[in-house]
């Protein structure tokens, strides 16, 4: 059961400011992970923030500084180098390769394709 105040019919809310999330996902094993406005760079209208939610009545929604992501793969490579390699690699690709977003509209037409 998720925290009603930040999960109601389907959509990842946020509070302060009150917002919806322009894209909520579910993952296999029950997180929510959801994508919200943000306002920073040089089009801040196509910017936007990633935020997770756990499966958890108290849960709230979790925003990871790029900091902790970088530290917590650190760790991971010192003992799966070969899968650290290989996601690295992974999203050294994608970026290579993505556009990003190139209006308003084209962000909120986003689909998943898995």
């Amino acid at each position: 059961m998720y925290n009603e105040n930040y999960y109601k019919n389907g959509k990842m809310l946020q509070l302060r400011p009150y917002a919806e999330a322009i894209h909520t996902f579910k993952t296999g094993d029950g997180t929510i992970i959801a994508i919200f406005q943000g306002n920073r760079g040089d089009n801040p209208e196509l910017d936007f923030r990633v935020k997770y939610l756990n499966n958890d009545p108290e849960a709230r929604p979790v925003q990871l500084p790029h900091v902790d992501w970088v530290v917590d793969l650190l760790i991971k490579a010192q003992k799966y180098p070969n899968e650290v390699k290989e996601l690295l690699d992974y999203f050294i690709t994608f970026y290579d390769t993505c556009k990003p977003f190139s209006s308003v509209a084209d962000r909120a037409s986003y689909t998943q394709n898995l």
